[in-house]
């Protein structure tokens, strides 16, 4: 069989495969038949105890102790999925990247500052990442996501080095300066 991805769940191997979901453990390997779950593309684990996993058509949350889906969103075209250290849900696809939390209760699309929105790759950062919650990759080049007060700390600095670029005079009179300082022909 043709394994996709792999996520250890609670002393179980959850392997997905072209022919659907497997739980191996130390007595076997057990087929998880569940319902429109067809050529999963990733599954990861979460906090709690269960599995989230990606296919074409929709993302859904597994209990794999009892082999049960207790949720699902129609997120199509998803690729790969990612845990951020906030607890934030991330999808990324052809079509850019989501996000899910339990406080928002739905998904939601970000393409903001993607020049190409096929997304093949993302990745949460662990406690210790710093300012960057979340790398993603695409066919464009690879992208991190910043908490707001520091891409807006970021955006005033580069403003202010503008200022100061803009009020430099021309480099004609800057080399004609040094010329004359250093007396060279």
């Amino acid at each position: 069989r043709d394994v996709t991805c792999l996520a250890v769940s609670e002393g179980a191997v959850l392997a997905a495969t072209d022919e659907g979901l497997w739980r191996v453990d130390t007595t076997g390997a057990t087929r998880l038949g569940l319902v429109g779950v067809d050529r999963p593309k990733d599954v990861i684990n979460l906090s709690d105890g269960y599995a989230a996993i990606a296919t074409s058509t929709e993302v859904m949350v597994l209990d794999p102790r009892v082999g049960r889906v207790t949720q699902r969103w129609p997120v199509a075209r998803v690729e790969r999925l990612a845990r951020a250290r906030t607890g934030r849900l991330w999808a990324v696809g052809v079509d850019g990247a989501w996000s899910w939390t339990a406080a928002d209760g739905t998904w939601t699309r970000h393409t903001d500052g993607l020049g190409d929105r096929r997304l093949t790759a993302v990745a949460g950062t662990a406690d210790g990442g710093g300012e960057v919650h979340l790398w993603v990759v695409g066919r464009g080049g690879a992208w991190r996501r910043v908490p707001e007060r520091v891409w807006l700390s970021r955006r005033r600095e580069r403003m202010g080095d503008v200022a100061v670029e803009e009020g430099a005079p021309p480099v004609w009179e800057l080399l004609a300066a040094a010329h004359a300082a250093h007396h060279v022909s």
